[in-house]
């Protein structure tokens, strides 16, 4: 049996965000948040000068959240995030199979 629920202010800041944002949002937001930081930190792709399996999961982590749950993460706030899915969304490959 789970015992009582913890006083707000005892709460850490991501337990805050996932009860106020509702759950998978807050997670979503999360995930995206570090993502972020770890674009922002990439001189072109994640790993180095080619795209690879990291980058293109990011990529279409950011796209098709972006296509199938509009407005509920802005692009502004994840400039990097954005730009290397905008990189891999311009690649051959990803041209060939686009989201429509």
């Amino acid at each position: 049996m789970a015992g009582p629920a913890r006083p707000g202010r005892s709460r850490s800041r991501a337990a805050r965000d996932r009860i106020s944002l509702g759950g998978v949002r807050g997670q979503l937001l999360s995930a995206y948040r570090l993502l972020e930081s770890e674009c922002a930190v990439a001189k072109d792709w994640l790993f180095g000068g080619r795209p690879l399996q990291p980058d293109i999961t990011a990529a279409v982590a950011w796209a098709f959240p972006q296509h199938a749950l509009a407005n509920v993460v802005e692009p502004g706030e994840h400039p990097a995030l954005c730009s290397l899915s905008k990189r891999a969304e311009a690649l051959p490959e990803f041209l060939s199979a686009l989201l429509r």
